[in-house]
């Protein structure tokens, strides 16, 4: 078909032509706005407070008291021993069931175990809303980038077709070839620009802060966590089994992460994760919120236990 032909002035300077199709890409071609910069939005606005006078006891002096671990299952003790509970059931196991002060303690307990249960419910959900936050942004701006890519192509697609219909439309309006072909050629350069710009568009990023990093405070291990309450922490850090050798949760989370850097070549991904933030990508914002999941695993069995030990007392 005729009007599918290149036009003579495609073929006599192409180099020429070649150099402007560069120059319209580049003039086309260009990054998506970046959203705005998604500050922390899920540290409460009030944290909760554990109950004074809790005391943790180390792994050696749980396991001395025989009395005790015999009593209650051994995940029910690592909670209650994460919470600093164990040397006021001891003083309840003491007193005589029925009597006053059997109640007045247990009433005490009870109370604390509710407190402590709060404390818990807020640390994993502002968990979650991490979590929720890494893969809201990351949706946002994929399908940004991606409605982008489309406009781009839609544009291209519009512009190829207008330019090769230009071509025999204005051909038989005039006899000078410049102005027969100058308008399809230009359509035809841009749409080579938006398509190219289509292709070759940058990976989108965006700003995503959390001042409160919980996955630092895993990664980093300090005596006292900036972002989880000290029941969590204690939990997460004591050996995950009565043996005292044994690896505590945060010791294998740790390890489990210790290769998440390899995962996107490239990518500074354990600067990002672990401190306070930066420019994230799609893909690290799936791999925090990913690690914020196993976190959140971490702590579940904690609340559960916490249950049965508030079911235990309740029947005090």
């Amino acid at each position: 078909m005729p009007f599918l032909r290149l036009p003579s002035a495609l073929r006599r300077w192409p180099g020429r032509w070649l150099a402007l199709a560069g120059l319209t890409a580049c003039t086309v071609a260009r990054q998506l706005p970046p959203p705005p910069p998604h500050e922390s939005g899920c540290a409460p606005a009030t944290l909760l407070a554990e109950p004074p006078g809790l005391r943790r006891l180390s792994v050696v002096e749980l396991a001395a008291d025989t009395a005790l671990t015999h009593q209650m299952p051994p995940l029910l003790l690592d909670a209650a021993n994460a919470a600093g509970l164990v040397p006021r059931l001891r003083a309840l196991r003491r007193t005589v069931p029925g009597s006053a002060a059997h109640q007045v303690l247990a009433h005490q307990l009870r109370q604390q175990v509710a407190r402590l249960r709060a404390v818990e419910q807020q640390a994993r959900a502002e968990l979650r809303c991490e979590q929720d936050r890494a893969v809201a942004l990351a949706t946002e701006l994929q399908t940004a980038a991606e409605a982008h890519r489309r406009h781009l192509l839609l544009l291209a697609l519009g512009l190829s077709l207008t330019g090769l219909l230009s071509f025999p439309v204005l051909k038989a309006r005039t006899t000078r070839a410049f102005f027969a072909q100058a308008p399809g050629v230009i359509c035809l350069l841009v749409a080579a620009g938006a398509a190219g710009s289509a292709l070759l568009a940058p990976v989108p990023e965006a700003s995503f802060a959390h001042p409160r990093n919980a996955l630092g405070d895993v990664r980093h291990g300090p005596a006292v966590a900036s972002a989880l309450p000290p029941t969590v922490w204690a939990y997460l850090t004591q050996p995950a089994s009565q043996a005292p050798a044994a690896p505590s949760r945060q010791a294998r989370l740790r390890e489990r992460w210790r290769t998440v850097g390899r995962r996107l070549p490239g990518s500074h991904l354990s600067q990002l994760l672990y401190e306070q933030g930066g420019l994230y990508r799609p893909a690290e914002l799936r791999v925090r919120a990913q690690l914020l999941g196993e976190l959140a695993a971490q702590v579940q069995p904690l609340e559960t236990q916490l249950g049965a030990l508030a079911a235990t007392l309740a029947a005090e």
